[in-house]
């Protein structure tokens, strides 16, 4: 599907944490904080990394479709809209120079959107 072969940069979960940390979805503190439980729960941190990647992909598709005037594939839409109805109840306002609060309950899995 792609012109080029791509290049994978998420082989494990602190990669992930990472990206957000350089897309300001995560601030150091969050990061930290997240990279410690997964260390308590590796399974549950490979799983997010998995989910997140899936997401990726199933966005990609869902734009290249969309671009080149073909049908969206309906496993990639319910994909794309899983992660939304799971993203959208954690949506906050926060200051713009403040760190996104982190829930207790919030799992590895949970994704943030950032302000802006």
């Amino acid at each position: 599907m792609r012109g080029v072969k791509p290049r994978e940069y998420l082989h494990e979960y602190a990669d992930l944490l990472a990206f957000g940390r350089q897309t300001g979805t995560l601030g150091e503190r969050q990061a930290s904080k997240l990279q410690a439980e997964a260390q308590r729960r590796r399974e549950e941190a490979c799983a997010a990394l998995a989910s997140a990647v899936a997401l990726r992909e199933a966005l990609y598709r869902v734009f290249l479709g969309r671009a080149e005037g073909r049908r969206v594939r309906g496993a990639d839409l319910a994909a794309v809209n899983a992660a939304l109805a799971r993203a959208l109840p954690h949506r906050r306002l926060v200051e713009a120079d403040r760190e996104l609060p982190t829930a207790p309950e919030a799992t590895l899995s949970t994704v943030r959107i950032p302000p802006g």
